[in-house]
Order: C-alpha cells, then structure tokens, then sequence
C-alpha cells in the first residue's frame, strides 16, 4: 500500500537496463556495463538501490516482464528507500516464454541479497509442501520454519497440521496455486505422485499401512480419507501436466 497523494514524494529514475526504443542498448553488448556505468552512478555507489535492482530482476524475471523502463522511490528517503514496482502490466502475459534479459543486471553485477537466494532455494521446497497440504486438506498454512545455520541449504519444517484430514469431500485448490502460478515442480516429486497413481499400490494404501505402525500410533484414519489422496493424486498429476504442455520440460526441475 502507497502513501496518499501528498504525503510522500516520489521520484522517477531510468532503470539503468531499461529499454526504451526497439534499438539493441549498450547492456546487451558490454559485458563491462554494470562495473563502467551503473556502479559508478552515485544512485548505486551507496545505500540500496543496487540491490533492490538485483531483486526487481528476480521479480520481472518471474513474471516475464521485459517492460521495465524505469522505477520509483520515496524521495525524502533517498537511498535508503526501497524501490517501487508500479509498472507491471506486461507481466504473466507469455508464459512459453523466458525473458532472460530481465536477468541482465545478475548476470554482469554478479550481485544478489542472499535473503533473496535463499528464498529462491526453498521456492522448490515450497512446490513440496503445496503438494502435501492440498493432498491432507490442509488450507490453514500461515508460515514454515527451516533451521536457521543452514540458511538455504536447510529444508523446510512443517510443523503445523492442525487442520489435515478435516474433510474427505473438500479438495482446497487453493492450496496448489504455488504450483499453478510456478509452474515449477521437482521432477522427483513428480515421477513418486506418478507411481502412485498408476503403480499397484497407491498413496492412500500406503499412507495407511504406515499409520497403522507408527511408534505413537496406531494413528487411525477413517477409510474416506485415505479414497481422498488417491483422488488428488490424479487431480495434482494432471494440474502438473498442463503445466507441463504449456511450459515444456521447464516446469519439472531436478
């Protein structure tokens, strides 16, 4: 959310990889034209911004928007503001296509936050836990723990369930939406949903064995519950390959 008009100024800056005209720009030839003509820019030499760029790369990169002219700040904050996204509507409109020039500020800066690194390592992380919830009807997920010194090498924890298993009949969607705005799955994850689905022993006959001799259990289940994974497996399978068809084999990561 903006300020109101009034309350805060803002400023209009050229992005220094914007293009403008239809002519190829000096960043698509220089190799040396993040060191010659950004960072020697004063906007760059100190504060934030330099940064913020390398994450609006991210963010356009994501949503292949090649449209970025340039960006917005607080005035008053100067180089301490963070940078503003209001221009994004060429965003999501070619998802068969992979702007890789959005990334032209990573690739020459060699420059990114590593907050911003270890939220991409778990984006697959996060793919893996859509998949469990919408399996369990779990719609009530709010936040994820990872063990802290192993920054983005850690995996993630789920520790709050409360709400898996409530209702067999109920298929929360809105659970995989992860997946269906990604379109980014690990290939791993992909090819075990696919055993289960068509292998002689599915999800839900094995999810029930294994409660059957869990140390704390027998853990029961009633028997809708378990009709009810096997039901999402083939819904998640076939939300993963359309994916798949609109997107080629760049949706399945290794």
């Amino acid at each position: 959310m903006l300020p109101r008009d009034g309350m805060a100024t803002m400023v209009s800056q050229r992005h220094p990889y914007g293009r403008t005209t239809m002519t190829a720009q000096k960043w698509e030839s220089d190799r040396l034209y993040c060191e010659s003509d950004v960072k020697t820019l004063p906007e760059y030499r100190q504060g934030r911004h330099l940064l913020d760029l390398m994450d609006m790369a991210v963010l356009d990169f994501l949503a292949a928007n090649s449209d970025r002219h340039q960006y917005e700040y607080f005035e008053k904050l100067g180089s301490r503001s963070f940078l503003l996204h209001l221009d994004n509507g060429k965003a999501f409109l070619r998802a068969r296509t992979d702007e890789l020039a959005c990334l032209y500020p990573i690739t020459q800066c060699c420059l990114l936050r590593a907050s911003t690194y270890d939220l991409l390592r778990h984006l697959l992380d996060l793919m893996d836990m859509a998949v469990l919830d919408f399996l369990a009807a779990n719609s009530d997920r709010h936040q994820y723990e990872y063990f802290e010194k192993l920054g983005s090498r850690s995996f993630l924890l789920h520790l709050d369930n409360g709400k898996a298993f409530l209702r067999a009949r109920t298929d929360e969607l809105a659970c995989l939406y992860p997946i269906t705005q990604c379109c980014l799955l690990r290939a791993s994850t992909y090819d075990l949903l696919r055993h289960f689905d068509g292998g002689p022993v599915t999800l839900g006959q094995t999810l029930n064995m294994s409660l059957r001799t869990e140390a704390i259990g027998p853990v029961v289940l009633a028997d809708r519950h378990f009709a009810a994974v096997d039901r999402r497996v083939t819904m998640l399978l076939a939300i993963v390959e359309e994916c798949v068809r609109m997107r080629g084999n760049r949706t399945l990561v290794e």
